[in-house]
């Protein structure tokens, strides 16, 4: 998974004017007709007055909200 931010008159500490480029390598595991997990680990990158590199990590929980099969 990749992301990419803009933003102007930001408060954040990074300036009121800054982008983020995020790269999030993931692994899947589960079954996959049900429930699944993603774990994800990467960084994001801040560019704008000053430079910033903050790590990321995730965990997803994927989960089908209707049944499978033949309805009434």
């Amino acid at each position: 998974e990749a992301t990419g931010y803009l933003a102007a008159n930001s408060p954040l500490l990074v300036g009121s004017r800054w982008a983020a480029v995020t790269v999030l390598p993931g692994l899947r595991f589960g079954n996959p007709g049900g429930s699944q997990f993603t774990l994800m680990v990467g960084a994001t990158t801040f560019f704008g007055h000053r430079t910033e590199t903050r790590a990321l990590f995730t965990l997803h929980v994927d989960t089908p909200l209707a049944r499978r099969g033949t309805h009434p």
